[in-house]
């Protein structure tokens, strides 16, 4: 099952909104199609009606994978940094971090978008710095 997907899910139901339109404006063309093969068509049917219609059940919860020390501070930092700073951690950890704190997608955003257009050099700078300041305040 498509990660992105079960994250969509797990959000809605974390959130307790069940609105449809929101979940589909969410999922791209290959996270509908898995939706589908998931016997979510009759939920995608109803939503272009706008007919409320309860989702199917949930998969069970993901383990959570710990999180680095000082994850909290990322929260305020604009989303390419924190975008930059997710892709030296392991995907597991990153995927819980945007599970956990990224609520309007922007860093999920900026990862799939503008992550690809940094220099590997600015990219380096802004991560010794972030670890330079981490040590810092200990």
């Amino acid at each position: 099952m498509n990660p992105e997907f079960k994250h969509l899910l797990l959000r809605a139901a974390h959130l307790g909104t069940w609105d449809t339109r929101w979940l589909l404006r969410r999922l791209d063309n290959d996270a509908r199609e898995k939706f589908e093969t998931l016997g979510g068509l009759p939920l995608l049917r109803a939503a272009r009606r706008f007919r409320p219609v309860p989702l199917p059940a949930l998969p069970s919860p993901l383990p959570e994978e710990p999180l680095p020390k000082g994850h909290e501070a990322l929260i305020d930092l604009p989303p390419l940094f924190v975008a930059i700073v997710l892709d030296t951690w392991p995907e597991s950890a990153a995927n819980t971090w945007l599970s956990r704190y990224d609520y309007k997608g922007a860093v999920a955003d900026a990862r799939a978008n503008a992550l690809p257009t940094v220099k590997p050099s600015a990219r380096e700078a802004l991560i010794s710095t972030w670890t330079a300041k981490g040590e810092e305040n200990g």
